[in-house]
């Protein structure tokens, strides 16, 4: 291979294994005075080093035996027990990278992470298996490559994976556990470990499984607006529903903030930033329960929305504007979305009294096996009712895409800039 154009950084782009020619050399076997010793000849050889790490850790319990039967003790169900541990975990332990020599592959005493109140994924996923142990479940240690590497374990190499989570088996059926995701729920699983091979651990042997993959519509968010004119404003009510991922990342970032700042979030993220758009009388869901599905209910107004010249009133209803600066006209490589997602946005304004509808866009969509996106306006008795559809369904736009994705989003765009008359 001969002048290879250089690497370039791209937000949101696949792992370097999918995009780069690499090569990956394999530490298969080495022969000395005549005999061979594999090393990483197969995959019960990587698994056998993997074994020997967590072979010797000690994994005394005793720190940690009174905060289990803590959580469990008033728990009526096994689920409702290993929910408990589980949502501790996530709740309680830090996540924070370490990958210092052979403290990138052995993970950290349970004790320690608990006494610490921190961890990296191999620690979190020790101390989630310890603790469900002493609850008397069957928990194992399980290794994984996210969604940035090309390959499974089919590859006996230490590049094959990247992270580490906890496996339960239940009525023999494993249920994957992973406490760096803060709020996932009990059987949800984050995107980027979704598909991907797991080795977990079985004794002398391993295990392997594919974390279960979701749709789309797992992850779906809803909108709803009813407007009516009021002056140069539109005014009326909002609300907002999360499902899945959509719900959890959500909750990731309000969580991240300081009490004080909780509310002015939810007024930021409402109004989008625009001074235009003023939101009041907010009410959500419980924004501590990862388990239920995320509700956004409140009134909102905004100014400068109408105009109004002789006897036409020119109406801008869409302020969230989605992909609207999505165009990716130099990019390289495929981008890829932090996972799966739905959106359907509907926007109702009423028609006012002795006026009629002399103006609205057009109706577009766009389908692919990738994604589709559809906008449409109808006229429904007094009122326009306007809608978006996005969906997602592979979380990736790829470069084969793009000269199809563009020219829709330029279609788009024009809706955006469009008024109805």
């Amino acid at each position: 291979i001969e002048n290879l154009p250089a690497n370039y950084k791209e937000k949101d782009a696949p792992g370097p294994t999918y995009i780069y020619p690499h090569i990956l050399i394999l530490a298969k076997s080495y022969t000395r005075n005549n005999e061979t010793q594999n090393i990483f000849n197969t995959t019960q050889d990587l698994y056998n080093w993997y074994k020997s790490l967590t072979s010797s850790l000690e994994n005394d319990n005793t720190s940690i035996k009174a905060q289990v039967e803590l959580l469990t003790e008033k728990a009526k169900t096994d689920e409702e027990k290993i929910k408990n541990i589980y949502y501790w975990v996530q709740d309680n332990i830090r996540y924070i990278a370490f990958e210092d020599g052979i403290a990138g592959f052995k993970p950290d005493e349970a004790s320690n992470v608990y006494n610490k109140r921190y961890g990296d994924c191999k620690g979190m996923a020790n101390l989630t298996k310890q603790m469900l142990i002493e609850a008397g479940f069957d928990a194992r240690l399980t290794w994984i490559g996210t969604k940035r590497i090309a390959y499974d374990y089919s590859t006996p190499n230490l590049s094959v994976d990247n992270h580490m989570i906890c496996a339960l088996k239940l009525n023999d059926t494993f249920i994957f556990l992973d406490g760096t995701e803060k709020f996932n729920a009990y059987k949800e699983y984050a995107n980027r470990i979704q598909g991907k091979q797991v080795l977990i651990e079985d004794g002398e042997a391993f295990i392997l499984k594919t974390v279960p993959e979701v749709e789309s519509a797992f992850n779906k968010k809803t909108y709803n607006y009813s407007f009516i004119i009021n002056n140069d404003m539109i005014e009326g009510k909002g609300s907002k529903k999360f499902n899945g991922e959509s719900r959890a990342s959500l909750l990731y970032t309000f969580d991240m903030l300081k009490n004080d700042k909780k509310d002015m979030f939810l007024e930021y993220y409402l109004n989008n930033g625009n001074s235009n758009i003023k939101v009041s009388n907010i009410e959500t869901t419980d924004l501590l329960n990862r388990e239920l599905n995320l509700n956004i209910t409140y009134d909102i107004s905004v100014k400068n929305a109408v105009s109004t010249f002789d006897n036409d009133v020119y109406v801008d209803i869409d302020f969230d504007k989605e992909l609207d600066d999505f165009q990716l006209e130099k990019r390289k490589t495929d981008y890829i979305f932090s996972f799966k997602s739905s959106l359907e946005s509907t926007t109702s304004l009423k028609i006012p009294n002795g006026y009629t509808i002399t103006q609205i866009p057009e109706n577009i969509n766009i389908s692919s096996k990738n994604y589709d996106i559809a906008v449409s306006f109808t006229k429904n008795n007094d009122a326009i009712i306007y809608k978006k559809v996005i969906d997602l369904k592979k979380a990736i736009i790829e470069t084969s895409d793009f000269e199809e994705w563009n020219q829709f989003i330029a279609k788009l765009k024009n809706i955006y800039n469009e008024q109805i008359v």
